[in-house]
This record gives structure tokens, sequence and C-alpha cells, in this order.
């Protein structure tokens, strides 16, 4: 099973970088990276979303993330681990919550667990 993902960042860096990062596990396909934009075109099984560089927690940008039928599940990408903003975000329906500091296997693992 391939497990199909968008890669949204406000920064063309961490989205190449982490499509790099993810380019070696065969069942893991990047499909989108956007760079400052939440609208998907195609869909996808989960949607890597980056908290980080905005101003403040990007609540509204998640709640028309998790809106949107091309999305099956959620995911915060994100150095922000305040356990109000974890269970705020699972709370509104984020599936998985992840530091940035993980390994990219480890990383590929969680992934896999939330598709």
């Amino acid at each position: 099973m391939t497990i199909r993902i968008a890669l949204l960042n406000d920064f063309d860096l961490v989205v190449t970088g982490l499509s790099g990062l993810l380019a070696p596990f065969n069942d893991l396909e990047v499909v989108e990276a956007n760079v400052g934009s939440t609208d998907l075109e195609q869909s996808v099984d989960i949607a890597l979303f980056d908290s980080y560089g905005r101003a403040g927690f990007p609540w509204q940008e998640l709640t028309e993330l998790l809106s949107q039928p091309t999305t099956k599940h959620v995911v915060v990408f994100t150095f922000a681990f305040d356990q109000d903003l974890v269970e705020r975000a699972l709370a509104m329906g984020v599936h998985g919550y992840l530091w940035k500091g993980m390994s990219a296997s480890a990383i590929a693992d969680a992934l896999r667990r939330v598709a």
C-alpha cells in the first residue's frame, strides 16, 4: 500500500527537505508539496502541515484543511509542543502531532501509523 502525502509549509526549504527526507521510503509518496497554501489539488492520505513560521498557531488553516474532502488525515509537524496546543489540535480532529526533531524513519513510522 502506498501512502499519498501532501507537504504543507510556508518555506520552500522545508518542503524540499521533507520531500528528500521521505524519498527513500517506497511506501510513502509525496504527491503535493505546497508552499504557502493548504489548497490541495489531489486526494491524499495525509496532509503533513507545518505550523512553524506563522504569527501565532494557525488554527484557521487547520480548520480549513480538516474540512477538505481531498484530505483523509491531517498531521501537525512542529516544534511547538505546549500541552494546550496538542490537546486543542487533537480535539479539533487532527490525527497526529509530530516533533520536527524526529528522525526520517521515526517520521515515516508515525505517518504509517496515522494512515
